[in-house]
């Protein structure tokens, strides 16, 4: 088949459409509503406070907020085509990859990585 400009044009409206449709499912999810406040014991023993702004990284134990950078990294997944990771409060090898393929490091807090997400989806 031979790709004509109005071929090309209509194969342009699909992909436009399909992007939209993407972004206006990830803004429809907010997950920064979600995140709530948790407190933990560590390994020696003291209590600590897990929030938004808690820095997150390999071997944290705020499972609430490792649920919900890991509930991001999926919802952006497809826009900024980054593979998926599952949802289990485990801050491993695949949830740091996912922290730094947004990020660009391997710890942050779960407000800098809805930001970035939100800003490596706009294409910016």
């Amino acid at each position: 088949m031979k790709l004509t400009t109005k071929n090309k044009i209509i194969a342009a409206g699909v992909v436009l459409i399909l992007a939209i449709i993407i972004i206006r499912r990830v803004s429809r999810n907010k997950p920064e509503e979600k995140i709530e406040e948790q407190t933990e014991t560590n390994q020696e023993g003291k209590k600590i406070v897990c929030n938004s702004s808690t820095v997150l990284r390999k071997g944290s134990k705020c499972t609430k907020q490792i649920k919900q950078a890991q509930e991001i990294i999926n919802l952006y997944y497809a826009v900024i085509n980054i593979p998926r990771i599952s949802v289990d409060g485990v801050f491993g090898s695949k949830t740091e990859t996912g922290f730094y393929d947004i990020l660009y490091k391997n710890s942050g807090t779960t407000k800098e990585l809805l930001e970035a997400a939100k800003l490596r989806a706009s294409g910016k």
